[in-house]
């Protein structure tokens, strides 16, 4: 019987070994094997204390011949921003709220125990989704969590914000793990990862019961072993939640916009031969890679080219660019500032017990100022004293704001412009390159290319962490206009149906624990 191997082991393998009684959930709550590494990589933030007996629960269920969804008995992780009633807590990172109690759960945490899966834990996370002080706190970095490192060198940046979701994953500690992207923060992990990371269109998965920046990016999205994986996590979560306001309405869709139905499946995408008759559109003028990075994505698009796809170069975005943001100066981030200190505040009022009785960004960096563990000398607020003086000046009923609304807005416009005038399907660069897609709250999925060579130099962070360099792989995303997100995975999926370069990365770190060391009878 061959081995399964927990670090390679996709949700599919895992369903299949749970209904053939090669396992059982309760050997694949993983404890043991996050405690022989998690003290090298900070993933895990906290465990589910319930998770045994949760387990306990699926495996009788599957024992009496009870089917309970998608995910029935598979540990699935949370990325800290996701609200759970149980034992654990949600702090963003933040020690503040150690101890808080959340009011109600998040709507996609809600699906996800619906569709049977066991809420694993809380994964590692840059604390405030990085909008404490971007630059300053390293990727990965929280009170709560420590510091989580990526696992292909050491000392190695794992990108951020969904840190630990990443590298969780890509251990083999979760089966998958929920993350969510505002700008990066899901294809960052996926690429230094050398793993799947999809974000979804805004909207078609919720974000109520989840700490946000900005209504306009902020996506629920999923980190994965593969495309399938992330298909199946998706199918199970989508759906329409009546508590975000963006599930009704988008002001970047129009009156033809085809909505994804509720209910669909989207491993029926998951085509091998999917980017045959494709239109697969590159934007140089954005992209701002090393040569190797380069080369690899150069040579992946031979391969699409050899699968069917018709390759559309140098196509070009009508004014979207790399200097969008110097450009236009304080009025490109003035709204999203302000939506991060409204977001806060909502975030802080969603919880029944505040044990430190913090109810907005002004008593959040008053805290922050005052305790140890938030590490205020070394890493600041940067953007958090930004978000308050514009407060202090701009409200949302100023022209100001509108217009730094209305410029996002029309710059989240310029994919689907691009792709309407090359007549393409699907967008590629390499990851992670800025293609606008973010902005335009619009798909996008991270699949690994090849790692870089062992005399590849090493590029060092402001943080001292490393970037890119021997062993740590490349990556390449696939982004679609607003609910295209089935040409999105069937492009993905056909590319790493053919290319699987997952399977030739070599992380320096594994757990010590693997399934046969639980499981006596395989």
């Amino acid at each position: 019987m061959p081995r399964l191997k927990l670090s390679e082991a996709t949700i599919v393998d895992l369903l299949e070994a749970l209904d053939k009684r090669r396992t059982t959930s309760t050997e694949l709550t993983y404890i043991a094997r996050i405690n022989g590494v998690n003290a090298k990589v900070h993933a895990i933030s906290q465990i589910n204390p319930d998770v045994i007996e949760i387990a306990q629960q699926r495996d009788a269920e599957r024992e009496n011949g009870t089917q309970v969804g998608l995910l029935h008995g598979v540990p699935i992780a949370l990325k800290d921003v996701f609200s759970t009633t149980d034992r654990m807590h949600t702090t963003a990172g933040f020690s503040g709220l150690l101890g808080a109690k959340s009011r109600k759960e998040a709507f996609t945490v809600r699906k996800l125990r619906e569709q049977g899966a066991i809420i694993l834990g809380k994964t590692s996370m840059t604390e405030w989704l990085n909008f404490r002080s971007p630059g300053i706190a390293p990727n990965g970095w929280s009170p709560t969590g420590g510091q989580c490192l990526g696992i292909f060198c050491e000392n190695q940046d794992a990108g951020g914000s969904s840190t630990g979701s990443g590298v969780a994953v890509a251990l083999g500690l979760s089966a998958a793990a929920l993350g969510t992207e505002n700008s990066g923060s899901i294809a960052t992990p996926a690429r230094s990862c050398g793993i799947v990371g999809l974000k979804p269109t805004v909207g078609l998965t919720s974000r109520s019961g989840v700490f946000i920046a900005g209504e306009l990016q902020d996506s629920v999205g999923i980190l994965s072993k593969n495309v399938m994986d992330a298909s199946i996590v998706l199918t199970a979560i989508a759906g329409f939640d009546g508590d975000d306001p963006y599930a009704h309405g988008d002001p970047r869709d129009t009156n033809s916009t085809i909505r994804i139905p509720d209910g669909t499946d989207f491993r029926q995408y998951c085509q091998a031969g999917g980017l045959e008759g494709m239109r697969v559109a590159i934007a140089r003028h954005i992209m701002n890679r090393d040569p190797y990075a380069t080369a690899k994505f150069d040579e992946a698009v031979e391969v699409m080219k050899q699968l069917g796809a018709t390759i559309v170069d140098n196509a070009q975005y009508p004014a979207w660019d790399l200097d969008v943001s110097k450009k236009h100066g304080e009025a490109w981030k003035l709204a999203i500032r302000l939506h991060l200190r409204h977001n806060v505040k909502s975030f802080l009022d969603s919880f029944e017990t505040n044990p430190n009785d913090l109810h907005t960004l002004e008593d959040v960096m008053a805290y922050t100022s005052q305790t140890p563990w938030e590490q205020i000398e070394d890493f600041k607020m940067t953007e958090f004293d930004k978000s308050q003086e514009l407060a202090s000046e701009y409200s949302q009923d100023s022209d100001e704001y509108q217009d730094s609304l209305s410029l996002r807005l029309a710059m989240g416009t310029e994919l689907a412009k691009l792709l309407d005038e090359t007549r393409c399907d699907v967008l590629i660069a390499p990851a992670w390159t800025e293609t606008a897609a973010n902005i335009g709250g619009c798909p996008q999925i991270s699949v690994p290319l090849q790692a870089y060579p062992s005399d590849a130099p090493l590029k060092r962070l402001p943080s001292g962490q490393i970037g890119n360099g021997p062993n740590i792989p490349t990556g390449i995303l696939f982004v679609g206009r607003r609910w295209d997100d089935a040409k999105v995975i069937t492009a993905a999926f056909a590319f790493e149906h053919e290319t699987r370069h997952r399977t030739e990365h070599r992380p320096i770190y594994s757990p010590n624990v693997d399934i046969d060391d639980l499981i006596a009878k395989m």
